[in-house]
């Protein structure tokens, strides 16, 4: 039997998401959770009847059926997630970093060292 749990409202599921990168939380967000009493009953089910392939929920059926038919449609979905978040991470980080550049100018530290450049003009002159 091929099980295909989806993500499951467990303890160590918790734990788990809580580590994913987000290129992971990305692809994986807007998924539905399902309880762990309720993808044990598909199991069991789908054992008992004898199924080779036993997908929980919708999402993962429908799933199953669009890569019947068209099997590379995962990969450019995933693609597509992955490149969306990287350019996401990136739009932050660029944010941050000019947030931090003008924190800097702005300091104190920096007004001082300005004067002292323009009193060191002033002397060479």
């Amino acid at each position: 039997h091929l099980l295909l749990p989806p993500d499951t409202d467990t303890p160590g599921y918790r734990e788990e998401v809580k580590l994913y990168p987000p290129e992971c939380r990305a692809i994986l967000g807007g998924g539905s959770l399902l309880s762990s009493e309720y993808v044990a009953a598909k199991f069991v089910r789908g054992i008992a009847n004898r199924k080779r392939r036993i997908a929980v929920g919708f999402e993962a059926r429908v799933m199953m059926a669009v890569l019947r038919v068209f099997p590379g449609v995962w990969n450019v979905y995933t693609a597509s997630k992955k490149r969306a978040a990287r350019k996401k991470l990136e739009a932050a980080r660029v944010a941050h970093e000019a947030t931090h550049f003008q924190a800097s100018e702005n300091s104190p530290d920096s007004a001082s060292s300005a004067e002292t450049a323009d009193a060191k003009s002033r002397r060479s002159v």
